[in-house]
């Protein structure tokens, strides 16, 4: 894949914004091909510590996505789990993108090692001359750190006010 090009997801055309439109390379998906390949180096130090995959995906038509040559997620492309997918492939049918589907993805100690792990995925379009294609993707430890951002529950005295007399600050996490 060293030869390949590169971009930011999300990627796809029409329904953007993309961080990759394929609209604007040279061809253009539409009216070319059916399919994207996309590669992505994953760093792990220690896989015993991963429990659950989950990978919460936004896709127009259909994916394919492999960890470490191991089938983890087909969605909306034919064939069972482990057949191949022709490199002219296309999805099963027809799905719009935009809201993100959450999936359970299969026990990760069948497939994460230690260090480097590589994702890769086929996204299809339904047909060659499609109106769009879309695909945005994150895969995540969900009982892994706290994502979460902090926020104040709660401000006492309001703020603005003025105090006299501190006695004491108290923060909980």
């Amino acid at each position: 894949d060293s030869g390949w090009a590169s971009g930011p997801a999300p990627f796809g055309f029409v329904d953007g914004p993309y961080g990759t439109d394929l609209s604007l390379l040279d061809p253009p998906m539409r009216g070319n091909y059916t399919w994207l390949y996309l590669r992505r180096e994953l760093q792990i130090p220690d896989a015993s510590k991963v429990r659950s995959l989950e990978a919460s995906v936004s896709y127009d038509d259909g994916l394919v996505a492999w960890i470490n040559g191991v089938e983890v997620l087909r969605v909306n492309v034919r064939g069972s789990p482990g057949d191949p997918v022709p490199f002219n492939g296309r999805a099963g049918g027809e799905h719009e993108s935009g809201a993100f589907e959450v999936v359970d993805l299969p026990d990760p100690t069948r497939y994460l090692g230690d260090g480097v792990n590589l994702i890769a995925i086929q996204v299809l379009n339904s047909t060659l001359t499609s109106g769009d294609l879309s695909l945005d993707v994150e895969i995540l430890d969900p009982e892994g750190p706290d994502r979460t951002p902090p926020a104040i529950a709660l401000a006492a005295p309001a703020p603005g006010s003025t105090v006299r007399d501190l006695e004491r600050a108290e923060v909980t996490f």
